[in-house]
């Protein structure tokens, strides 16, 4: 089974830096909820390319539309 995640959650929040989260979704105009380091356990860096994993699941899915994020909200 292929997981999302580059690594746990810990280590997301000890391997990504806040300031150069916070400017990638800024950038892109994705509303966040991301202000301190321990946010960053969810943020779009610490999971894996979709385009990735979805290569590596193509024997078992069928892509039919693609999305694209608008929000990023820890809950």
């Amino acid at each position: 089974m292929v997981d999302g995640r580059r690594g746990g959650r810990k280590e997301a929040t000890r391997r990504l830096n806040l300031v150069d989260e916070i400017k990638k979704l800024d950038d892109q105009g994705i509303i966040h909820g991301i202000r301190n380091q321990k946010d960053l356990d969810e943020a779009p860096s610490a999971y894996k390319d979709i385009n990735v994993v979805m290569k590596e699941q193509e024997d078992l899915v069928e892509i039919l539309t693609e999305l694209t994020p608008l929000a990023v909200i820890k809950g």
